[in-house]
């Protein structure tokens, strides 16, 4: 079995059609790297769950319920977890159900972490601007869909986006790091984006990180550039488009720090 679906803190056998997540992307979403048995920052995933739930008004389930599905399914495997929470099954209409939440844990393969800098482009696709909903890693994702639908080219590993307000806010599925007179910047996410777990471990970690509006000038201007989830782990970037950066020693130190203190992500 590599899905377990839960409705309240009740094991079920499947996951219903009528539920809210299904009809209106009502919910959140977790992607947990496991590997060899340990489910990778499993706690700031759980607090990123719950305060997203909270705010949304989603009862939250046991949390050991969750944790022992998760590691049940993950094994001994390097894969990924994903753990989706909706406000559960209800009838037509956006008023809110009353019922239990449903909950849905599943494996998933491991995508293979990467071994040199990628290459990234810019997206068309606006990120729209929603504060209520800023933050969190609701379901709602149409938006990244769409842009990261606008390339085929296996050259690219990734495209940046940027609000209706021309502020870049983050990549199709990694927050964004740039290095700019000798200090890192990230974007604020105070209108927009996801506060992605790994993101939130370099603002935490790492001394000199500065939060702003970015625009795509500061961005192509940077010095340094590198992208993060909690996935794939830090990705450095060698070209944005057309334009090459120039190797910069912070974004090598940085990784090896990073490393040093999660070498789950570590290719060696």
């Amino acid at each position: 079995m590599s899905v377990i679906v839960f409705q309240g803190n009740t094991q079920v056998e499947q996951f219903s059609p009528l539920d809210r997540g299904l009809a209106y992307g009502d919910g959140l979403f977790e992607s947990i790297l496991a590997v060899n048995g340990d489910l990778i920052w499993w706690p700031e995933h759980w607090q990123r769950l719950a305060i997203g739930a909270q705010r949304l008004g989603i009862d939250l389930p046991n949390e050991p319920m969750i944790y022992q599905a998760a590691l049940q399914l993950a094994g001994i495997k390097r894969c990924v977890i994903k753990i989706i929470l909706t406000r559960g099954v209800s009838g037509r209409g956006y008023a809110p159900s009353t019922g239990p939440a449903s909950s849905i844990v599943s494996m998933h393969t491991a995508p293979n972490l990467l071994k040199a800098p990628i290459a990234i482009r810019w997206c068309q696709t606006p990120i729209s601007q929603q504060p209520v909903l800023a933050g969190m890693k609701h379901l709602n994702r149409l938006e990244n869909v769409l842009a990261r639908s606008e390339w085929q080219d296996e050259n690219y590993f990734e495209g940046l986006m940027c609000d209706l307000s021309g502020h870049v806010i983050c990549a199709t599925s990694a927050n964004l790091f740039i290095y700019v007179n000798n200090h890192w910047l990230t974007p604020s996410l105070s209108n927009s984006g996801i506060n992605g777990v790994a993101r939130q471990w370099f603002l935490e970690n790492v001394d000199n990180i500065g939060i702003q509006h970015i625009s795509r000038q500061v961005v192509e201007n940077a010095d340094a550039v590198f992208l993060c989830n909690s996935v794939r782990g830090m990705m450095e970037v060698s070209h944005i488009e057309h334009v090459a950066l120039a190797k910069n020693t912070v974004v090598s130190e940085l990784n090896q720090y990073f490393l040093n203190c999660n070498p789950a992500f570590s290719t060696e």
